[in-house]
């Protein structure tokens, strides 16, 4: 299917001018049916018949200027004194008997023959020799008798191009609509080439690049819906902002009563119960942290660059301190992120693995433009149902990954965002055997890229 909007238009003026073309022929060819009664572009009735009248009154010593002056490139004009004989090459019509009567008629009731000649395979032949005769098909010969006993041969032979487009200089005709097209193909790119500006930035905006105005210009439609979009981005990235600012508020006001609770716990005498609230704050104040991190995620510029993904997963595999975390990698795999995003994601997808199976096994799949970091693991897994909510803040799935597990609900989700980010994507899998396999695709770094 083509998607394109230039092509779509230069597809639909073809297809206009292709339409309106055979409306033309058709109206003609029908028209000119009508007249012969016959499919063929022989020439009309009366034609022949002036043709027929103008031989038999002319001078004898005038007739060699008259055959010359009635042979054009299309219409070859030859007075016999016998009927031509009958010939494999040239057959008799019998669709043509019934357009005979016309001529019969116009002709005063002279006698008559047409023939075709269907030879196709030997005027391949012949156009091997001479390629200027490579599309002449088909010619319908008359043969007219004569009040003398003579007999005049009248073959029409048009061209193929000429039987198509009803005209003789058809190859000029074809060279001129090709430049025309050319042209109308280049003007239509120049007025369509706004949209292709916005349709880029809107992905750039998509994969995470900061909110810029787009120069107005094109066309008058063009220039308003690129004002439109101006004025749209400029009220998401304050509405951004402003989400932004309200929520690093809350967090430090929050913040700073979790700070005295956090005091007070430490002179509770209960050394249980110390402990537990100890845990309840530390896990608000984490709940906290990855809030602003995920709100903050849609406001940040996302100046992505090439870095290394095995350097990556091994710092996060530092992190986590965990002796049960295998990692198969090359050496170095050059993908486009921010390596303290992208180090945020996998410590997230590893962190998650260890937390509800005890270890984790980290490996890649290198496919042409793309990476896939596949993180696995042995634990309870996801239902199918549910593997795209637990990519949604906040989801927990329930009974595997509750809150015992100590998990916030968040981590996921910001590692999608991230991958969404950077032009990538997370999908969770059931694993054979049991377990969970997180499969974040990340673009591969080239030199175009960069």
């Amino acid at each position: 299917m083509i998607t394109s909007l230039g092509l779509r238009i230069v597809l639909i003026a073809a297809l206009a001018m292709f339409f309106v073309q055979l409306l033309a022929s058709t109206y003609i060819v029908v028209h000119r049916s009508a007249d012969t009664r016959s499919g063929f572009r022989a020439p009309l009735p009366d034609q022949l018949a002036a043709t027929v009248e103008l031989l038999e009154i002319a001078p004898e010593k005038e007739l060699p200027r008259l055959l010359r002056a009635m042979n054009t490139a299309t219409t070859r004009v030859a007075l016999l004194e016998a009927a031509p004989p009958e010939s494999p090459e040239w057959v008799e019509a019998p669709f043509m008997r019934r357009a005979l009567s016309a001529y019969i008629d116009a002709t005063q009731g002279r006698r008559i023959e047409a023939r075709v000649n269907w030879s196709i395979l030997d005027q391949f032949e012949k156009a091997l020799d001479d390629p200027s005769t490579a599309f002449d098909f088909w010619p319908v010969r008359f043969i007219v008798e004569l009040s003398d006993g003579r007999f005049a041969v009248i073959d029409t032979n048009i061209d193929l191009l000429s039987r198509i487009l009803g005209m003789r200089f058809a190859p000029g005709v074809i060279a001129v609509t090709t430049l025309i097209t050319i042209l109308a193909v280049l003007l239509i790119r120049r007025e369509i080439r706004p949209i292709d500006k916005l349709t880029r930035h809107v992905r750039a905006i998509a994969s995470g690049h900061k909110f810029e105005p787009l120069r107005e210009e094109g066309s008058g439609d063009a220039k308003s819906l690129i004002a439109a979009f101006n004025a749209l981005q400029k009220r998401v990235a304050i509405l951004l902002e402003g989400r932004t600012q309200l929520l690093a508020g809350v967090a430090h006001d929050f913040g700073t009563y979790l700070t005295r609770l956090r005091l007070r716990a430490e002179h509770m005498t209960d050394e249980t119960q110390r402990t537990k609230a100890i845990a309840d704050i530390t896990e608000m104040r984490t709940i906290l942290d990855d809030t602003i991190t995920l709100a903050a995620l849609d406001r940040d510029r996302w100046d992505d660059t090439a870095t290394n993904l095995t350097d990556i997963v091994l710092s996060a595999a530092e992190r986590i301190h965990s002796p049960q975390i295998a990692i198969d990698l090359p050496d170095r795999i050059e993908v486009r992120s921010v390596p303290a995003q992208l180090t945020r994601a996998v410590t997230n997808l590893v962190k998650n693995a260890v937390m509800h199976a005890g270890a984790a096994e980290v490996r890649s799949e290198i496919a042409e433009d793309f990476v896939d970091l596949i993180v696995e693991d042995r634990g309870p897994g996801i239902p199918e149902a549910e593997r795209d909510l637990a990519l949604q803040p906040f989801y927990r799935v329930d009974k595997s990954r509750g809150r015992d597990t100590g998990g916030t609900g968040l981590g996921l989700a910001i590692a999608n965002q991230i991958a969404a980010l950077s032009g990538g994507s997370l999908t969770l899998e059931g694993r054979e055997g049991g377990g969970l396999r997180a499969r974040l695709r990340l673009r591969l770094h080239t030199p175009s890229a960069a």
